[in-house]
């Protein structure tokens, strides 16, 4: 189980697109914003994917991610490379992503101080992550900004978005783009473990 923002509990599995419109609502650090994925490309041992997501008209992002890691589509719901190795892995049941489909991302507007002549960042490398905060009924957990390799944290943008507003938030704030699963992803794993108990 979940408790949103509003205090309300629901199961990961049945979160909807409005619960995350409330949740990031009630955040003045968060907004979401629509990504569409418009490249799904296999690499490696087919064991992992680069998805490049078109925020915009001129923001580009693309995303590493392994196959069964799930996203989130907007009035279709939770979509990975490969559901059924989702449910396996996490036992959340998802339909299959595809090019078109739009995600919802999450964006962490983050003071920062900058030096003159010294622009916020657009690029949040493997090193960086963050995401929404939720919590979960016997304590709160957050997908805060963490120091080590993560394969879902490979999300960086490119294109003329980096020069503009929607790209990097008011000048002195960092629009880091997010991914929302990271944490609810370890939580799933921990909910199948106990089940095969």
């Amino acid at each position: 189980m979940i408790r949103l923002q509003s205090g309300l509990l629901k199961r990961v599995e049945d979160m909807s697109t409005e619960d995350f419109v409330l949740s990031a609502a009630m955040k003045p650090d968060l907004s979401l914003c629509n990504s569409t994925v418009i490249r799904i490309q296999q690499i490696g041992s087919e064991q992992y994917v680069l998805v490049t997501f078109a925020i915009g008209e001129q923001n580009i992002q693309v995303s590493k991610s392994a196959v069964e890691y799930p996203y989130f589509v907007v009035e279709q719901g939770w979509s990975s490379c490969s559901p059924e190795k989702t449910r396996s892995i996490y036992g959340l049941i998802c339909r299959q992503l595809v090019v078109g489909d739009v995600c919802i991302i999450i964006r962490h507007d983050e003071k920062i101080e900058e030096g003159p002549g010294e622009a916020a960042s657009s690029e949040v490398g493997s090193s960086s992550a963050m995401s929404l905060q939720l919590a979960s009924t016997s304590r709160s957990f957050r997908l805060q900004r963490h120091r080590q390799h993560h394969p879902y944290s490979h999300i960086r943008q490119s294109g003329a978005g980096r020069s503009r507003r929607s790209a990097s938030a008011t000048p002195g704030h960092r629009a880091s783009l997010l991914l929302p699963m990271s944490s609810l992803t370890q939580r799933l794993t921990r909910k199948r473990r106990k089940s095969a108990v």
